[in-house]
């Protein structure tokens, strides 16, 4: 089983810590994004990563070289200038031609959901789903009077893309050259009925874009709330 994970995002909202750094090698509780990425996917019975790379290429592929505990076949797709993410995809066609199915994944959110469970099915590409949670503290009143606090509780009722997809090799008829993968492909299957999705519940999730989710995900991993 293959993953193939975007590794070459700028990570502008994380501020100084990209500018000699790639974002993916930003690290939670000592750890690089990448590494906790590389040690859930082999939990989830992949055995080989393709790492969509752009920007400061060279200190990944080093990245991967120096580590040794990974233990994870790593292959390496250098995207075109301007690709952006649905052409750093369609860039890799090679590496994931021949497979059933593969994964696709940011390479900025750690999660501990069960990926085995997520598979194209009748469809081109299945994409997984998490809820949202309320960057604010909700309020319920009675009246002029406040009878219960809530501090950023998890919106049951409200799903979002976690990044996490799992496709066939049939989606890279609909991949641009260069263009961002959702405005240009998944929107496309979406209106041809030709994506799934499935629902996650009760397990953790956490996109990495900004010094304040970084901050939250480095809390998680000290408290336990997160844990492979």
């Amino acid at each position: 089983m293959k993953a193939a994970i975007f590794v070459g995002g700028k990570g502008k909202r994380l501020g100084s810590l990209t500018e000699d750094t790639p974002k993916v090698l930003i690290e939670i509780a000592g750890t690089p994004i990448l590494d906790w990425q590389i040690k859930w996917l082999k939990m989830c019975g992949v055995d080989t990563v393709v790492l969509l790379a752009g920007r400061m290429a060279d200190k990944i592929a080093e990245h991967a070289e120096s580590v040794s505990n990974w233990g994870i076949s790593v292959e390496f797709v250098q995207e075109i200038p301007d690709a952006d993410t649905g052409g750093a995809l369609k860039c890799s066609e090679k590496n994931l031609k021949d497979e059933k199915y593969f994964y696709i994944m940011n390479g900025d959110s750690i999660s501990n959901m069960p990926l085995k469970k997520l598979k194209p099915g009748k469809y081109l590409a299945t994409i997984a789903l998490v809820n949202e949670p309320s960057p604010y503290g909700i309020v319920k009143t009675k009246g002029n009077k406040v009878i219960e606090f809530t501090e950023k509780p998890i919106l049951k009722n409200v799903w979002i893309n976690s990044g996490f997809i799992a496709a066939t090799p049939g989606i890279f008829e609909y991949l641009p050259e260069r263009g961002n993968l959702s405005d240009m492909a998944w929107k496309k299957l979406a209106e041809m009925g030709l994506m799934g999705c499935k629902k996650f519940k009760s397990f953790y999730w956490r996109d990495i874009g900004t010094l304040k989710d970084l901050e939250m995900a480095t809390a998680d991993v000290q408290s336990g709330a997160f844990k492979l």
